[in-house]
């Protein structure tokens, strides 16, 4: 399940999301969420840990994935992706994932 305050950052709009990482540095934990359509262009969803969210249809050009958790993530239908994703790794920090 998603953190509801990490998932309402960046519902808001990709600049203040980036800004937001840019000052927290944590894992965010997009787990689960519902981001169908979501226009995450330039977002940085380094390190985040999406498992098993929903983005499809999202547009994804530009965003930052380097690291990011994609176990069980829905990309059917995403635009341009950038970065390395890693299926299977574990998320560091996460107290229920490794």
């Amino acid at each position: 399940m998603a953190n509801p305050d990490h998932l309402a950052v960046l519902k808001q709009d990709v600049e203040t999301w980036n800004n937001w990482r840019d000052v927290n540095y944590i894992q965010p934990d997009l787990s689960g969420a519902d981001l169908r359509k979501a226009i995450l262009s330039g977002a940085n969803l380094s390190e985040a840990y999406l498992g098993g969210a929903d983005l499809s249809g999202a547009d994804l050009g530009g965003a930052d994935l380097n690291g990011a958790y994609l176990d069980g993530v829905n990309l059917s239908r995403t635009f341009s992706v950038r970065g390395r994703p890693e299926r299977g790794r574990p998320a560091q920090g996460h107290p229920e994932r490794g």
